[in-house]
């Protein structure tokens, strides 16, 4: 059988969707945007007709084999699907914070093209600085935060979130960066 990754949509679960498919290809629709379809509570994107699909309260969202993404209505799912089981090693409770971070890093690469190659280029401890001034803005503390930016000379690269999570997030997927960077420069030297 083929493995698929899916998660379901609640109506109240909007973060943990996110970092399943991407902040950039699921959103809620407000009731005021459902002029089209009244039951619709979200969207998700589609990339294999490249395309944003309805979706309904209590359907799955499934990642196919090519990476795209799908909603399943609830029963067709149960009729269709088994679980694959706990992934080895699981922590409970732990998946959404990892998914997210994951979610970001992903985002990372393909939309502000920070690549394992970009990140060879911050030797330095830029990386884990700038993961370190996310963190801090999460507790408030902006200005020393802005103040310790690895990169002066692109402010405008310092982008916290509008909420503590988000800026945690973004700080989580540099520390990955910057743990890809180190494992991949000793892999180089082995």
């Amino acid at each position: 059988g083929v493995d698929l990754d899916a998660i379901r949509w609640t109506g109240s679960n909007l973060a943990e969707v996110q970092a399943f498919a991407g902040p950039d290809l699921f959103g809620a629709v407000g009731p005021e945007d459902r002029t089209e379809d009244p039951d619709q509570t979200a969207e998700v994107y589609d990339k294999l007709p490249s395309t944003w699909v309805h979706v309904y309260d209590g359907q799955w969202i499934l990642r196919g084999i090519q990476g795209e993404l799908y909603p399943c209505a609830a029963d067709v799912f149960a009729a269709t699907y088994e679980p694959a089981g706990e992934v080895p090693g699981g922590i409970p409770g732990a998946e959404v914070g990892v998914a997210m971070i994951r979610a970001e890093r992903l985002r990372q690469v393909a939309v502000e093209d920070y690549t394992p190659e970009h990140d060879a280029e911050h030797a330095g401890g830029e990386l884990p600085m700038a993961a370190a001034c996310y963190a801090l803005t999460a507790v408030g503390r902006y200005a020393e935060a802005a103040d310790r930016w690895p990169w002066k000379d692109q402010v405008a690269s310092f982008k916290p979130g509008l909420k503590p999570l988000d800026s945690l997030v973004k700080a989580g997927a540099l520390i990955a960066a910057e743990i890809d960077r180190i494992v991949a420069e000793e892999a180089g030297h082995g």
